[in-house]
């Protein structure tokens, strides 16, 4: 008998034991009916019948009473070391389902000792960045990965062409800023869009509070993709490959500002859905997205950051939204929007955290863009963390501490005016190749009309090609014939003017 269970894991165990037990009709046995609490005190062999168990720190100590765990899940509040999740996943080769969330210490995991796993979940780790072995598992039909830190082009590819391989059927949930690796493979290896639009379920992690929906964002192959072609055609509009790092981003920052408006009207309802004329418009918590802000034009802050990830993945920049609380102070004066609404409560919000060129920065693009709107000037512009902090409570930062320093006024101001005139300069030239596109279809057009004409001319002179050509053979016959000798009279004066005929003499 082995005493001592912690709590309330040993009452998650017992309940285990016992779901298992009524199905395979196992009697209790003597000995556990006999003690006081059975929930702290199991029989070693009692043991074996458990196949899933949820892991905490309390329990690692006794998973050498576990042999036969067949489903593990990592999921639990407090944060379990990466050794120690390593040295799970080496503990369990057979295991047939992996489930890792939410666990901000762990930046590698290396899964390949797992050959018979069939389910590998693996999301909400911020820290995460590598990801070994999944190339090892024969049996995997099940993926799900976002809301991770891995993001390098190299690393999705790699799970692509695992996923998109022929010979298997993957189910997979994967992070909406996975797109781009998937589109460049189905294009270089010509598979058709709907082929593979049933296998993926594409996730946007959202963050929980008081504006933020609890739940994650699900969207189709086909609904994304429409959502990535606007983003794709943003960034090849504004962007050039000369541009530098912080260059792309205050352009795209500046595009946020400009095109996007805080869907307040979504909070006035449960569903945070985007609406238009009173009639609701995509999915249900979908204004906390980034396909509301790039196809409706509107959002909230989560979809302010997640929307400047996925245009800046695709200018080749690694972003991630970070979680925060804002004071009171903050609350009062700068989440007021343009239109004199105010947010309902930001207790809870949203910021974007982005690498340049190896520098850490911060930035409020939700706060910076009701200032825009407003006429105000932009204060949270690529700030360091230290300055962020200072009105915003980060949440899940606490790994490392980033020593940058927020770019000067002076580059902002320079960044701002390059990024407005970039802008402009470009919606000009969109404005003039449209019209030239126009005049061009115009010109074009009475082209068109006049090789009409030209057409209808000829037609007009076949049809009178005929009767010329009947006279002539007629009068060549009269000649012939002599009726049109000059001692016929009537035919000699046959043009005469006669009398009656002066009215029309002048």
């Amino acid at each position: 008998m082995i005493k001592g269970f912690p709590q309330p894991e040993g009452e998650y165990i017992r309940a285990e034991i016992d779901k298992y037990r009524q199905e395979h009709s196992i009697a209790e046995p003597e000995e556990i009916k006999k003690v006081y609490s059975k929930n702290d005190s199991f029989l070693e062999e009692e043991l074996l019948y458990v196949k899933t168990m949820r892991i905490t720190n309390k329990l690692i100590p006794y998973l050498q009473y576990f042999p036969n765990l067949t489903d593990i899940i990592i999921d639990c509040e407090e944060i379990i070391s990466q050794k120690d999740i390593q040295n799970i996943i080496n503990q369990y080769p057979n295991l047939k389902r992996l489930s890792i969330s939410e666990q901000l210490g762990m930046q590698s995991i290396d899964v390949g000792a797992l050959e018979q796993l069939q389910v590998l979940e693996i999301k909400s780790n911020s820290a995460l960045k590598t990801v070994k072995g999944i190339d090892k598992i024969k049996d995997l039909w099940s993926l799900t990965f976002y809301d991770n830190q891995v993001y390098s082009e190299k690393g999705i590819q790699d799970l692509v062409k695992k996923v998109c391989a022929p010979s298997r059927k993957f189910e997979c949930n994967f992070d909406v800023l996975y797109m781009p690796e998937v589109i460049d493979y189905i294009k270089e290896n010509n598979i058709n869009i709907d082929s593979v639009d049933y296998q993926f379920k594409w996730k946007e992690h959202l963050k929980s509070g008081v504006e933020i929906s609890q739940n994650d964002l699900e969207y189709s192959t086909k609904e994304l993709y429409s959502a990535y072609t606007k983003a794709s055609e943003i960034v090849e509009q504004y962007i050039e490959p000369t541009d530098t790092a912080k260059q792309k981003y205050a352009i795209l920052y500046q595009w946020m500002c400009e095109n996007v408006t805080y869907d307040n009207d979504a909070l006035k309802d449960e569903s945070y859905m985007h609406s238009e004329n009173g009639l609701a418009r995509g999915r249900k918590c979908g204004t906390n997205g980034s396909i509301n802000a790039l196809l409706y034009g509107s959002c909230i802050c989560q979809g302010y950051s997640k929307t400047m990830q996925m245009l800046l993945k695709l200018s080749g920049i690694s972003a991630f939204d970070i979680g925060c609380i804002v004071n009171e102070e903050e609350k009062k004066q700068a989440v007021k929007i343009y239109d004199g609404k105010r947010h309902a409560d930001n207790s809870d919000h949203s910021i974007l955290k982005v690498n340049l060129d190896g520098e850490i920065y911060y930035s409020d693009v939700t706060f910076d863009a009701s200032r825009f709107q407003k006429g105000k000037k932009r204060q949270y512009f690529l700030l360091s963390k230290e300055d962020i902090s200072k009105n915003h409570k980060l949440i899940g930062e606490n790994e490392t501490i980033d020593r940058g320093i927020s770019i000067s006024n002076e580059e902002q101001e320079k960044l701002f005016s390059f990024s407005k005139d970039r802008l402009d300069i470009t919606k000009t030239k969109s404005k003039r190749t449209s019209f030239t596109q126009k005049l061009g279809k115009e010109t074009l057009d009475m082209q068109k009309d006049t090789r009409r004409i030209d057409e209808v001319e000829q037609q007009m002179a076949e049809q009178m090609k005929e009767p010329i050509q009947q006279n002539l053979r007629k009068f060549t016959q009269d000649l012939e014939n002599g009726d049109l000798d000059n001692e016929n009279p009537k035919k000699k004066d046959s043009h005469k003017v006669e009398k009656g005929d002066d009215d029309y003499v002048r």
